[in-house]
């Protein structure tokens, strides 16, 4: 179905692009090459081209925090877990949103009932 669709109200939008805008100052960085990608990258200097941050470098920075919150001893978390906790929440919260919730992730309604 695709990639997830992530909406933006017009706060972050305007926050977004200027975040992106920030990396047209960085003398590595190549705006029309790296924006096709990603607009998040890693950087290890200013000399060393930044890089697409990889989703393993994601869920790293993720369990990181993760550990700090919770603790040494808190189960792992990922992307994955986050969006399904979301997903699972929304749906019951408002069942009727099934389909709409649906959409918005890129699969079919039942795919979330397993």
């Amino acid at each position: 179905m695709g990639p997830a669709q992530i909406p933006f109200d017009r706060p972050l939008w305007s926050i977004t692009q200027a975040y992106v805008r920030l990396f047209e100052t960085v003398p590595s960085y190549r705006l029309t090459n790296m924006r096709r990608v990603s607009i998040f990258l890693s950087f290890s200097s200013l000399e060393v081209p930044p890089l697409v941050l990889s989703t393993s470098r994601i869920s790293k920075g993720l369990n990181s925090i993760w550990k700090k919150v919770f603790g040494q001893k808190a189960t792992s978390i990922s992307a994955t877990l986050i969006r399904k906790s979301v997903v699972t929440h929304v749906r019951h919260a408002e069942p009727r949103a099934r389909d709409a919730m649906a959409t918005h992730m890129c699969h079919a309604p039942g795919t979330a009932d397993l």
